[in-house]
């Protein structure tokens, strides 16, 4: 993973973390909830390990929060190198990710 890969899965999983500690879960219970082991959830939050789209919603699902809260503020995400904004574009990116929050937050 390069640096600013490297940096974006860290703080994502610091917010994972957050949300799970919010809600009175330890890691066990969280694997347990996502059907995932304990080690994959504690690599996640050390930012070790990606968090898929599809992860992400089940997750942001079993915290009782928007996905947008698990994301790193847009600010933050400017760590991005040039060659994937180039790649995939900011505005689009963000799009996505905004799309993907307000469906979670209708079927929520």
């Amino acid at each position: 993973m390069r640096d600013e890969e490297r940096t974006f899965y860290e703080r994502l999983g610091e917010l994972i973390r957050l949300r799970r500690k919010d809600r009175e879960l330890t890691q066990e219970g969280l694997a347990t909830l996502w059907s995932l082991s304990r080690t994959t959830v504690v690599n996640m939050e050390r930012g070790r390990q990606r968090v898929s789209v599809h992860q992400l919603l089940v997750l942001a699902n079993h915290l009782g929060c928007p996905v947008d809260d698990l994301l790193p503020p847009l600010e933050e995400v400017q760590m991005l190198s040039k060659d994937l904004r180039y790649k995939a574009g900011d505005d689009r990116a963000f799009m996505f990710a905004s799309e993907i929050a307000a469906a979670n937050r209708q079927m929520g």
